[in-house]
């Protein structure tokens, strides 16, 4: 009857899901959680670990009414505030996403500010969350500005390691969404020295892809070079070596043998654990090898790959731009109608210059 031990043995059940995300576990922990939530729908554990137990695109539904109530029981608690947006990423509720970090990032910096704490204190967890947010709404303006603010707080923290590996995450993964090869953040070097095997793998492959797409194709290959020692020690590494080489062969006009690293790489992908939040790698396999197959003019299989992708990102922006080419390529006008009003739904406050901005409004006959 004691409703804090009933959600600490929900946090508990959870905590024995050492191999990643095992849905009989999480589901044992949720229905721990949901009989506290039940008798008290403000119980702060209650709400939290039922988000945490339902926060991949399969459950998220369920995690909802955790979601909303834990949006309100903690107002000036910055991870109470982020938690929420656990469920609506993997819904792809954007608008959410952005209003919770946003409200979580604040609280933050008011409760640095008023114990006079340093700049690590600030929560780059929801900073990162919230700038990827923005470009999911295709604000890409404001993801930049956030860039900004995470580049100066890695300065001042002195390098502090949890500053840095997020800074390399929400750099690649800029670089990836806006595919900006002429921002200054393209040029950016993080120190990634004493960060995990997969920070170090993100910041490779965004070097890689940035180069590539900036036409600088040596520089490409040898971020490629210095990206497959890290693919011999963990398996996200080598999901991210095996795009870069495949964009690399692409580009050179190998496709045939680029997609059989494309289909090795979903296949890798698709044998790990769901992990939520911003996807990781930030080139989600499924859409790399959609947008590989887009290219070289295999449109139905195209469009397979993209809905693929997004089963484990849903409604992530640059999926849903290559589900609706691909299936207007195909034939599928329906699919493509429905995708391309999904993105329009999305970008309803983007940057007026954002690309295919205009292709979206052309498509669903909006201004």
């Amino acid at each position: 009857d004691d409703l804090d031990a009933t959600a600490f043995y929900a946090l508990a059940l959870l905590g024995t899901a050492h191999e990643g995300r095992d849905f009989r576990i999480y589901m044992q922990a949720a229905a721990e959680a949901q009989k506290a939530f039940d008798q008290n729908p403000r119980h702060p554990g209650a709400a939290h670990y039922l988000i945490h137990s339902f926060d991949d695109p399969v459950h998220a539904p369920l995690g909802l009414p955790a979601a909303r109530a834990y949006s309100k029981i903690a107002p000036a608690a910055a991870h109470a505030l982020h938690m929420p947006s656990h469920i609506f990423v993997a819904r792809g509720m954007w608008d959410d996403v952005v209003a919770m970090n946003e409200a979580s990032w604040q609280a933050s910096l008011d409760r640095a500010d008023r114990k006079n704490l340093g700049v690590t204190a600030r929560s780059f967890h929801a900073l990162q969350w919230l700038a990827y947010g923005y470009l999911q709404q295709g604000r890409y303006a404001d993801a930049r500005r956030l860039m900004g603010i995470m580049t100066d707080d890695t300065e001042r923290s002195d390098g502090a390691r949890s500053a840095r590996s997020y800074l390399a995450r929400m750099r690649a993964t800029h670089l990836v969404d806006t595919h900006d090869a002429d921002a200054p953040l393209a040029r950016l070097e993080v120190n990634t020295d004493g960060l995990s095997t997969s920070i170090k793998a993100v910041d490779r492959f965004a070097d890689g892809f940035v180069a590539l797409h900036a036409g600088a194709r040596a520089d490409a290959e040898a971020a490629l070079a210095a990206l497959r020692p890290l693919a011999a020690e963990e398996e996200m590494a080598a999901i991210m070596a095996d795009e870069l080489e495949a964009l690399l062969l692409l580009d050179a006009g190998r496709g045939d043998e680029a997609l059989v690293l494309l289909e090795r790489a979903a296949a890798t992908e698709d044998a790990l654990p769901f992990d939520f939040g911003p996807p990781m790698p930030p080139l989600p396999a499924h859409e790399a090898y959609g947008e590989a197959l887009l290219t070289l003019g295999r449109a139905a299989e195209a469009q397979q790959q993209f809905a693929l992708a997004l089963e484990r990102t849903p409604r992530r922006a640059r999926a849903l731009l290559g589900l609706a080419r691909a299936a207007a390529a195909a034939g599928d006008d329906a699919t493509a109608h429905h995708a391309y009003t999904e993105l329009r739904d999305a970008w309803h406050g983007a940057d007026a210059d954002l690309p295919a901005l205009d292709e979206v409004r052309a498509t669903t006959g909006s201004r």
